[in-house]
């Protein structure tokens, strides 16, 4: 029976850190550069199974889309968080209709990534399908659209649009099952050679690096009066407030690591790095310059390349020249030297250093498409509506799993010292 992608995963990386081990050792015994020369073709072969593994899956799945009806697509783009929770409420711990059929299916999701779902399952079908059914236009009042109060959210869809980072051209990864090592691939280098000289292949390099699903949770607390509602309005309030709560985790995660979560770009090895002083500077024209000038150095600036800060630190550079007497500020219209700039306080500004303790900034440059963030089946929604019962208020806590990588570290530096005040 052909493996699963995951599983093939799984093995890649198994084989991957031990051809590493391999390859670094400044000598070998005669079995281990036999295992070696047989590990390079056995990863190879498992690299070709993957992409054949998650071709067929992806297939699959788009047959297994496409195989919706009209009425299940129309379903899925208008799945009711709300009347999920109420149900959960009110039938005591009960679904009914569409969200019990997408609760099972989050169950067999679920168990394909090797893990029980203890609450309310809401599937990636739901959370991915944007399309409406066919015939009926909604964009058409009389063939529909006047049966409409108002679009549906496609959840997945609205956090990738709603996060600074994808908006930056970070690379938003859905649906994964297993572990996903990221293989940079070789790095080669070209020679030039006399005409009968032998050529000298370079060695295969493969970076250690594996994403893994790490537990997100967002959790919050909604009055009965407000779940017992059915507006339209109620729903979009919900999933708003479930949303904000997400981009905050999964952005702080990101940017500035998290405990037992991902390791942010701040703190990733190997990015490059624009000191201000010994105990912090403002940032200067010099910085933003030196910011840029590291990743060009090291061959990364090509992608998706931007300035990442937060609102203090805007604040001060509109109002920094970039030379004393010459006109132009450091933050213009545009952004920053002639790149396009973003804001989130996800960027912290509690930074620490020498005696600037906890008021630093921070100012990362870099190519965003080089940052991965993955994300491993759907939501496990659990709901408690006794822990606040004497408020009347129902506790719900989302369980995602997340992780957060960046292909090159070399692609990103970063100021971590920059001070406003």
């Amino acid at each position: 029976m052909a493996k699963k992608s995951f599983e093939i995963r799984k093995e890649l990386g198994e084989k991957t850190n031990r051809f590493e081990e391999l390859r670094v050792k400044d000598q070998r015994s005669a079995e281990e550069q036999t295992e070696f020369d047989n590990l390079r073709g056995t990863i190879r072969t498992l690299t070709n199974d993957l992409d054949d593994a998650e071709l067929t899956e992806a297939g699959k799945k788009r047959l297994a889309s496409q195989g919706l009806s009209n009425q299940e697509r129309e379903q899925a783009g208008n799945y009711s968080f709300r009347k999920a929770i109420s149900d959960f409420v009110n039938r005591n711990g009960n679904l009914e209709g569409f969200e019990a059929e997408m609760h099972q299916e989050a169950v067999r999701e679920a168990k394909a990534n090797g893990k029980t779902l203890k609450g309310i399952g809401v599937p990636m079908m739901v959370l991915e399908n944007a399309r409406a059914a066919t015939g009926q236009n909604k964009g058409t009042a009389n063939d529909g659209g006047n049966l409409i109060q108002d679009e549906p959210l496609v959840y997945i869809e609205a956090l990738r649009n709603r996060l600074v980072l994808v908006g930056l051209g970070a690379r938003f990864i859905t649906g994964l099952v297993g572990n996903l090592p990221l293989i940079n691939g070789g790095t080669f280098s070209a020679e030039w050679y006399g005409e009968s000289d032998p050529v000298t292949p370079g060695k295969l390099s493969l970076p250690k690096k594996t994403m893994s699903p790490k537990r997100l949770s967002v959790a919050g607390a909604y009055s009965l009066e407000l779940i017992n509602q059915s507006s339209i309005s109620v729903e979009m309030l919900l999933r708003d407030e479930l949303m904000k709560a997400h981009i905050a985790g999964i952005e702080g995660a990101a940017i500035n690591s998290a405990t037992n979560g991902p390791v942010g770009v701040l703190n990733t090895s190997g990015i490059g790095a624009v000191a201000g002083g010994d105990n912090g500077l403002a940032a200067a024209w010099s910085h933003i310059v030196d910011l840029e000038s590291k990743v060009a150095i090291a061959n990364a600036d090509l992608g998706a390349l931007a300035y990442l800060t937060n609102a203090k630190v805007r604040g001060k550079l509109k109002q920094t020249l970039q030379a004393a007497g010459v006109p132009g500020f450091i933050w213009d219209k545009e952004g920053m030297n002639g790149y396009k700039a973003a804001v989130t306080n996800a960027v912290p500004s509690n930074l620490t250093k020498g005696t600037s303790e906890g008021v630093c900034s921070a100012i990362v440059f870099g190519n965003w498409n080089d940052m991965i963030i993955g994300q491993w089946g759907g939501y496990d929604m659990v709901v408690d509506p006794y822990s606040k019962k004497l408020n009347a208020e129902v506790e719900v806590v989302l369980h995602s799993f997340h992780d957060v990588a960046l292909a090159n570290p070399a692609s990103f530096a970063a100021m971590k010292d920059v001070l406003t005040a």
